[in-house]
């Protein structure tokens, strides 16, 4: 799959497809802990995905997608 050009073609892709695109095509911004959750940015295009990850089970539990960082 190309680049994607749009934040909403992102969300318009199925999970899987955008945990791919995130992996392979976005560039780390970063990374936090917070109680048993590890938080990791990317920068894709010109919008943002954090990935969530359960520590314990070194799962992933979420991917969420934002154009803006808050300050």
């Amino acid at each position: 799959m190309s680049a994607l050009t749009s934040f909403y073609e992102f969300t318009q892709l199925d999970e899987e497809k955008q945990y791919d695109l995130a992996f392979k095509n976005g560039a780390f911004l970063g990374a936090s802990e917070k109680r048993s959750k590890k938080f990791v940015l990317y920068k894709l295009n010109n919008f943002f995905v954090e990935i969530t990850y359960d520590i314990e089970t070194n799962r992933i539990i979420s991917l969420k997608a934002f154009l803006h960082l808050k300050e």
